[in-house]
């Protein structure tokens, strides 16, 4: 049976790709395969989630399970329907379907409802604490306590620079690297009452819609974008206050020259 995988899977396999030496293009030593009789529910995999431990969370298809893949082997949780897990270091495992989000507790999915959201309005969510997730909306980032059902409105889009909310991801330091379709932004003191919040704005770059961040080393951000004019994608990078962009997809006209 053949991996199918999404447009995301796919990504993530050719960044990884990309990153293997070419002296080891052809040592198949370095690849390591999983399949039904390793463990997987099934190979066809709807989502990947990496969790701070370094295991993998993968959501498959029509199946009632997840498979979670440490490097050893592979363990099986309940998955009644597709999504994306999020996970944290305090162990905390929440889950966004079309319909719900979702807490594993005890071993069981457990529904929390937050007021006026789905669980398709949802973009992305990051545990930060014991029973206490962030969650990314298109136009809010919101706190949500698992325990009393509370919701704290952090930024919504009118108080920010950013243009819509695109994703979240975790900082090195702790903290949480916002993306917009106009910039980024730090997130940092979350257990203060008024969190910290930095933005910062390619200027001069000509750049929008910053999606799929990956934090390189503490305040390096590389992410993809779109050309303003050309509307090509680019690849920029974010270091510690400065922006360039590290690679331009060639026009179509550059390519017939």
């Amino acid at each position: 049976m053949k991996i199918l995988a999404p447009r995301s899977v796919f990504l993530l396999a050719s960044i990884l790709f990309a990153a293997v030496p070419a002296t080891h293009a052809q040592d198949q030593s370095i690849w390591r395969f999983w399949e039904q009789q390793d463990g997987l529910k099934e190979t066809f995999t709807n989502s990947l989630s990496l969790d701070r431990e370094g295991r993998i969370w993968a959501v498959h298809g029509e199946v009632d399970k997840a498979s979670r893949l440490d490097g050893y082997g592979v363990e099986l949780f309940p998955m009644p329907d597709r999504g994306r897990i999020f996970t944290s270091k305090q162990g905390e495992v929440w889950s966004k379907t079309a319909k719900e989000f979702r807490r594993l507790e005890d071993g069981k999915w457990v529904a929390h409802s937050i007021p006026q959201v789905t669980g398709s309005d949802i973009l992305a969510a990051i545990p930060v604490a014991k029973e206490r997730v962030l969650v990314l909306l298109k136009d809010k980032i919101l706190s949500y306590d698992a325990a009393n059902g509370s919701v704290t409105i952090l930024k919504s889009i009118e108080q920010s620079s950013l243009g819509q909310f695109v994703g979240i991801i975790p900082s090195m330091d702790g903290g949480i690297w916002v993306t917009g379709t106009l910039g980024i932004a730090k997130l940092s003191q979350i257990a203060a009452q008024v969190p910290r919040w930095e933005e910062h704005l390619p200027s001069g770059l000509a750049i929008s819609d910053l999606r799929e961040p990956s934090e390189s080393g503490r305040g390096v951000i590389t992410l993809v974008g779109t050309d303003v004019a050309s509307k090509n994608p680019r690849v920029v990078r974010f270091d510690r206050g400065k922006w360039t962009v590290i690679y331009k997809e060639p026009s179509p006209l550059s390519l017939r020259a």
